[in-house]
């Protein structure tokens, strides 16, 4: 596994050094692995669905 992996594993009986060698290649392999989350950098719209569109001169007149 690699070096940042905090996991610790203990083997008994203990493994010869291929055999631990051997164990720890196929964990690599077969442990599930964090997939990589890509930032999207598409831009969004940063209003509000629910908010009420006003059209402010009719709104500016009602306060007249």
């Amino acid at each position: 596994m690699s070096e940042e992996s905090q996991i610790r594993i203990l083997i008994r009986p203990e493994p010869t050094e291929l055999e631990r060698q051997a164990i720890i290649k196929a964990m690599e392999q077969l442990w599930p692995s964090e997939p990589i989350q890509k930032l999207s950098t598409r831009w969004r719209f940063s209003g509000r669905w629910w908010s009420k569109q006003t059209d402010w001169e009719i709104d500016s007149k009602r306060w007249q």
